[in-house]
């Protein structure tokens, strides 16, 4: 059965945001903030 990996990729996205603020540059508490509540709403569609 050849399917999406629906519990993967809601386990993963939170882990992704995280590196991602990991390796973003030091602009600021915005940027780091906009991108956990993108990882976190992605996370909470799938």
């Amino acid at each position: 059965m050849d399917s999406f990996p629906l519990l993967s990729t809601i386990a993963y996205l939170p882990l992704l945001g995280a590196l991602v603020i990991f390796f973003a540059p030091r602009a600021g508490r915005d940027l780091s903030r906009t991108i956990a509540l993108v990882a976190a709403s992605a996370s909470f569609v799938f």
